[in-house]
């Protein structure tokens, strides 16, 4: 057993303390108590404190969710460094930037298929290199521990497709926690599943809440869909959060929920409103969602006893938050604009740059990007992005990006990226390409193409080929007209 002594009032030795003996993580064929959990994070923390990496450091973990990614979490808080939380699906050639952009001193992976560009150039820490060794790390010795350093960095996307590395506080995680603990009421005997992945707020949070509400989180082998499922069905799961794709293949299942499911947290995009009908009926007990990668997950929810009216709404603000609309000139006598927000939980900034940090507030408020409108009763409804960003079955994604690849294309001479309605995946990307003369091509052979280019969610799921893409005469694509097309 680990003891904490009176001057080491530290985030993670608090939240262990009251339930050492009991379980924590929970798998299958795992059982891991917290103060077992406590053990390997300190003895990861020495293994990680002898490779020279120390407090203020920058770390990467490129890892699937595992209990052991999350013991490397806590051993580099321990050591006062910063977990960057690298996202699995990029691809390979994508990790020199991020590691650059994060000046990460380090990478930690699970995975061993690097080419010899990447092994040659990225100073890479495996993780059974980390749980082969065993060592104690001298806890007097640990760095003085303050809410306001920096616990974790997620990288986000903007417009222009450049990733920004978002920096959250203990703080701000906190905060986040306290703001959803005062309306769902967290309890010690919960059991979370970890339905999505840890690169993703979303998935960091679920373990920041299981943390410090002293309960146990689930965590499946992978999280494919049928994995997810099979925990939902035969694990006494108290709260998971899912995104719209997995509520819809729900529905098609005809998924029966557990009798212990207290709430089916539903966020990552709007959805489709006949899933949410279908799946209250069924008798899920789904709460919507809204937030993001900014505001440390939901800062926004519309829980299960709405009336059927305010299906497509995601609700109030939670806790503290404070949410405006502010309208653009031309719309004063409207109510539609973009979403500004004051929150606790909100990001401290945009790694290592303060121009975009700068440009992401107005008047104290964090500009969300996402269109939308309050109702005459105070629900929150969204529209759709400012900025034009997709978001596709939990995935922000840059049609500005797409474009740029499809264009970078010999055979194409010009197209157009945007989200269109879609059952399954809430919005699916769309594409609209010009072929260059006397070029014959068809979905196949662009698909083909953009595999070596763009992580597999990013590919469009409809393309289609035209003679000229919609635009005003300032040469700005009409998306309205766009999507128009796809409807023909």
């Amino acid at each position: 057993m680990i003891s904490n002594s009176n001057n080491l009032n530290h985030w993670v030795f608090e939240a262990h303390a009251k339930p050492m003996h009991e379980l924590f993580i929970i798998g299958e064929n795992i059982k891991i108590t917290r103060d077992d959990f406590l053990i390997k994070s300190l003895s990861a923390a020495n293994y990680l404190s002898n490779r020279n990496i120390s407090e203020g450091d920058h770390v990467a973990i490129y890892c699937d969710n595992k209990w052991e990614y999350l013991v490397v979490v806590q051993a580099l808080w321990f050591i006062g460094s910063v977990p960057i939380l690298f996202h699995t699906k990029i691809l390979q050639s994508d990790l020199p930037d991020m590691a650059l952009k994060s000046k990460s001193k380090f990478i930690i992976t699970d995975k061993n298929d690097f080419d010899s560009f990447s092994k040659d150039n990225m100073n890479f820490i495996f993780m059974d290199q980390i749980f082969n060794y065993h060592g104690s790390l001298d806890i007097t010795g640990l760095p003085i521990f303050q809410l306001s350093q920096k616990a974790v960095c997620l990288f986000t996307s903007g417009s222009t497709g450049d990733r920004k590395l978002v920096v959250h506080t203990f703080h701000s995680l906190q905060e986040n926690y306290f703001q959803s603990n005062s309306l769902f009421n967290f309890e010690e005997n919960d059991l979370w599943l970890l339905s999505l992945p840890l690169y993703h707020i979303g998935g960091f949070m679920i373990f920041i809440r299981a943390l410090l509400s002293n309960a146990k989180l689930f965590i499946p082998t992978n999280s494919s869909h049928s994995e997810i499922m099979d925990a939902l069905t035969n694990q006494p799961i108290t709260h998971c959060s899912i995104v719209p794709t997995t509520l819809q293949r729900m529905n098609r299942e005809n998924y029966k929920p557990n009798k212990s499911i207290k709430n089916i947290f539903v966020g990552g995009g709007p959805g489709d409103a006949s899933i949410f009908n279908l799946a209250k009926n069924l008798g899920y007990p789904i709460t919507k969602v809204y937030g993001s990668t900014e505001t440390s997950s939901m800062i926004c929810a519309l829980t299960g006893n709405y009336s059927n009216d305010k299906i497509n709404s995601v609700g109030k603000p939670i806790g503290n938050t404070e949410i405006i609309i502010d309208k653009n000139k031309s719309q004063e006598s409207a109510s539609l604009g973009e979403i500004l927000i004051k929150t606790n939980s909100i990001f401290e900034e945009y790694y290592n740059d303060k121009s975009s940090t700068q440009q992401a507030f107005k008047d104290g408020y964090y500009k969300s990007g996402d269109a939308g409108y309050f109702d005459a009763e105070g629900f929150l409804y969204i529209t759709g992005r400012v900025d034009n960003i997709i978001v596709s079955g939990g995935e922000n994604i840059s049609p500005i990006e797409i474009e740029n690849c499809i264009k970078s294309i010999d055979k194409i001479s010009d197209a157009a990226v945007v989200g269109i309605p879609d059952v399954i995946w809430g919005t699916a990307v769309a594409a609209a390409i010009i072929i260059k003369d006397s070029t014959e091509w068809d979905e196949i052979e662009v698909r083909h193409e953009l595999k070596r280019l763009l992580a597999p969610h990013k590919i469009p799921k409809k393309i289609i080929f035209v003679k000229s893409i919609p635009r005003s005469e300032l040469g700005k694509t009409n998306y309205e007209a766009l999507v128009k097309l796809f409807k023909d």
